[in-house]
């Protein structure tokens, strides 16, 4: 799970990038075998550099056992993009902010406005799909991963010869449906529907997205002229915080040259990327005990006292704490002795989690196990002990600990790390994970209480495994329906056929509501080699079904699919009018109107 209050910076613009798109070049959509032999590819423009304009405004709301939290971001800048060079199999573009305005919640950083702005490069594969990235010396990892995020949301793939099609695009939060029309022959219409299970980030996982955006190109050219967008998004998460996104966007091509371009401004020797914790290790910053712990007293009267340059503070923290195996626990005696406000008492948690060495990740469980630490301070060490790719054998026994220590909330959250740890060890191919996995579908089919047995199939889905989809699926023949909704829901985020087979065959057979609107939501994220008859199960289903959430869960899936099985259109049409759900007629109706 992310901590998204302690890091707002880097996860509204990920968040934001969702809308944020323009078109660097076309390509075919939707078309994952495109070969260089085919005509509708890119062409490349060597010599002109172009100037745009950007314009953006995202809010979003998130809700979670910790509270409400709102967050705005706002960005006013220029644009410059300059092809450095083009060959037969991929191009060099260069890229540089202008003029920039970028700002959080009415907060402006001006030194990460300054680092923003410098130049940086890109080089695209012919289809257009992003290669590398190359960032000037001194922008750190989040102010690269905010202009990385932001170019890779800027590729829309626009069909040579259709009026209409379909295309799977990805962006950092992950992959999305998007839809397009041709409305003449410079100007489409698109509007994106939810995050694929498989490739979402856990935080944007059955995501939906309302969209209309605008696009229209230079005529007889393959660059954007102007591009505007008004959409939202909706995540409401069991195992995390819900959030809501509403982004408003424009992109204008400048007819005028606003700023000064010359090409060797891209000429510059790329800075080295930072490493992951265990080589970083190698890489300490040279300095004693003391003039480290000096230092980190330093930054942290620094975050307490300032509103700008709070991420560089925290790298700068991250750095510290690996100097000596002392220093996290010196860190952790800052926090309990000195007055520390809670914004910072977060970043500091953060700091711990990318340090990520065996001692600091010994400090955050000792603020999990110790009695002198407040509960919201366990939850943050342990939503920062989640994001441990490299788990020490402490760490797990903590987390294994608390999910067995009857501590309400916080056991629940252990538990749900255990899972969402799983999944990074998964993807390491560290040996350890099968044990870890084993343990876990261990407990989910021992546990004696009801509420135990749910939460550990819920960590069984952060796993995202799909060889243990099996495991699950028993659990759909349970008498509680508590149990087989958190079946239903963990096999939407195992990508395999049986997870298909078994929601598909659960329907008709389902007597609860709320899990038959889990088994719609996760077959909505799932391949369907023969929807037809799931669409028509749903399509009988809906008509009686009392349920409101139920009901919504169903009537997405038949949007979803309206474009396979476009002779449900009618069926659609009475629905809506019927439907005495506001939501639900918005859904129907957008699907509707893309037909």
């Amino acid at each position: 799970m992310v901590n998204m209050i302690r890091n707002s910076a880097i996860v509204l613009l990920t968040v934001a990038a969702i809308g944020l798109v323009w078109v660097i070049a076309y390509s075919p959509a939707n078309d994952p075998v495109a070969t260089d032999s085919q005509a509708d590819t890119l062409s490349w423009d060597n010599d002109d550099p172009q100037f745009y304009k950007v314009s953006f405004d995202s809010s979003m709301q998130m809700s979670s056992g910790a509270g409400n939290n709102d967050f705005q971001v706002t960005i006013r800048s220029g644009l410059v993009m300059s092809v450095l060079s083009a060959g037969s199999q991929d191009t060099r573009v260069g890229f540089k902010l202008s003029n920039l305005s970028f700002r959080i919640s009415g907060q402006s950083d001006p030194e990460m406005n300054r680092f923003l702005q410098k130049p940086f490069r890109v080089t695209f594969s012919r289809s257009g799909v992003p290669l590398q990235f190359e960032f000037s010396e001194g922008l750190n990892e989040q102010e690269q991963t905010i202009l990385e995020n932001l170019i890779r949301t800027f590729t829309v793939s626009i069909s040579g010869d259709k009026n209409s099609w379909t295309s799977q695009e990805s962006v950092a939060s992950g992959t999305y449906k998007a839809s397009y029309e041709r409305t003449d022959s410079g100007t489409f219409e698109k509007s994106k529907s939810h995050f694929e299970a498989a490739n979402a980030s856990p935080m944007f996982n059955g995501a939906e997205i309302a969209s209309t955006e605008l696009i229209e190109l230079y005529s007889g050219q393959n660059w954007l002229s102007r591009m505007t967008i008004d959409e939202t998004l909706e995540s409401k998460s069991t195992s995390g915080p819900s959030i809501r996104v509403h982004n408003r966007a424009s992109i204008k091509l400048s007819s005028g040259n606003t700023f000064s371009v010359t090409k060797d401004q891209w000429n510059f020797a790329a800075a080295e990327p930072e490493q992951s914790a265990p080589d970083a290790e190698s890489k300490k910053v040279k300095m004693s005990v003391e003039e480290a712990r000096r230092s980190l007293k330093t930054k942290i009267a620094i975050l307490d006292s300032t509103e700008q340059g709070r991420s560089t503070v925290i790298h700068e923290l991250k750095d510290l704490l690996r100097v000596d195996g002392s220093i996290p626990q010196f860190l952790l005696l800052q926090m309990q002795t000195g007055e520390i406000t809670d914004r910072t008492r977060a970043d500091l948690y953060l700091a711990l989690e990318l340090a990520a060495t065996t001692e600091a990740q010994a400090a955050l469980t000792d603020v999990v196990t110790q009695p002198d630490w407040s509960t919201r301070d366990s939850m943050r060490a342990l939503v920062a002990l989640a994001g441990i790719t490299d788990p020490s054998p402490q760490t797990l026994t903590v987390l294994w600990d608390t999910a067995h220590a009857q501590r309400g909330q916080i056991s629940t959250t252990a538990t749900y790390s255990l899972g969402s740890v799983g999944s990074r060890m998964k993807a390491t191919d560290n040996p350890e994970y099968l044990t870890l996995r084993d343990s876990l579908l261990n407990q989910a089919f021992s546990a004696g209480d009801t509420n135990e047995r749910v939460t550990f199939i819920h960590s069984l889905g952060n796993t995202r495994d799909a060889e243990i989809a099996p495991e699950i699926g028993t659990f759909l023949q349970d008498s509680d329906p508590s149990v087989r909704r958190a079946a239903a829901l963990s096999l939407g985020l195992m990508q395999s056929t049986y997870s298909t087979e078994s929601l598909v065959a659960q329907f008709d057979k389902e007597s609860d509501s709320q899990v038959r609107g889990a088994i719609a939501q996760s077959l909505k994220h799932l391949p369907i080699a023969d929807s037809a008859p799931v669409m028509e199960s749903m399509n009988r289903a809906i008509v009686s079904e009392r349920d409101e959430s139920a009901r919504y869960a169903m009537a997405n899936f038949l949007a979803s699919n309206l474009d396979k099985h476009p002779d449900y259109k009618a069926d659609l049409k009475q629905l809506m009018r019927e439907e005495p759900s506001k939501r639900i007629r918005q859904a129907i109706g957008e699907a509707l109107a893309k037909q």
